[in-house]
């Protein structure tokens, strides 16, 4: 594995109604998480706590570092050793989720991600099993975006 660098956004696009409740457009777009965000981060040479996926969790002993995390290939900001997993976590608020349209998801990985919202499971790519542990292997796949390309995985999370 050369690298594991992760870029996490979540975007959401926001409604405005008008008198036809089946017709609703898109007015703007924000974005709530950015790739170079500060993360609580784990470094996977051991199982991290089982709980780590729960809003409740408390990170506080968790390093923390900029977006995207890797072995200094020349596209980290965050270096860390050499392991088979770095686990993420980056909290955010949203107003009014009344307001969303939709919710779209992109990632940009090296080799494979599962990622989750609230303990559940909202993407996943290059891995199997419920909760990979800490040293499963997943599939051979390079970041994209720090050559010029578009995130690796485009998912819609609400409609």
């Amino acid at each position: 594995m050369k690298s594991l660098r992760i870029i996490l956004s979540i975007i959401f696009l926001s409604i405005f109604a008008t008198d036809n409740a089946y017709c609703q457009s898109v007015d703007h777009w924000e974005t709530v998480v950015f790739s170079n965000d500060t993360w609580r981060y784990f470094v996977g040479i051991s199982e991290p706590n089982a709980n780590w996926r729960l809003l409740t969790f408390d990170d506080t002993d968790w390093a923390l570092g900029q977006g995207g995390f890797g072995y200094s290939d020349n596209d980290d900001f965050t270096i860390i050793q050499q392991c088979t997993s770095v686990y993420l976590r980056r909290k955010f608020n949203v107003a009014d989720t009344a307001a969303i349209a939709e919710a779209l998801f992109n990632m940009d990985y090296d080799d494979a991600f599962v990622a989750y919202m609230n303990n559940v499971e909202i993407a996943r790519a290059g891995i199997l099993g419920v909760h990979p542990s800490y040293n499963q292997l997943g599939a051979d796949h390079e970041a994209t975006m720090y050559l010029g390309g578009l995130p690796g995985l485009k998912t819609l999370l609400i409609q």
